[in-house]
């Protein structure tokens, strides 16, 4: 099932990107993430290339979630570096 979900996922994230043109050009990465994992994220990458889209991957030795103060596997460093380089892509983006 964990397949069926990473290609769904996959195609959601491309087909969105088909559509908004700009969207993903940026992507956070958690290692440790079982769902989106580095095939996924492999698969995209090369449909990224294949579209034509220059795409930044980061990513992070964390889990699924890594953000969420709530979560028992919040990681604060990758949540800084994180929220910081999404700052970062939205000024440089939405002037």
């Amino acid at each position: 099932m964990e397949k069926h979900v990473n290609q769904v996922e996959i195609s959601t994230l491309i087909n969105f990107n088909r559509e908004m043109h700009t969207a993903f050009k940026s992507f956070v990465f958690a290692l440790k993430d079982k769902w989106i994992n580095q095939d996924v994220v492999t698969k995209f990458e090369n449909n990224m290339k294949a579209a034509g889209k220059k795409l930044t991957v980061k990513k992070y030795d964390a889990d699924h979630g890594f953000s969420n103060p709530s979560n028992a596997i919040y990681d604060k460093t990758a949540t800084e570096d994180a929220y910081k380089n999404a700052l970062e892509f939205f000024k440089a983006k939405l002037k």
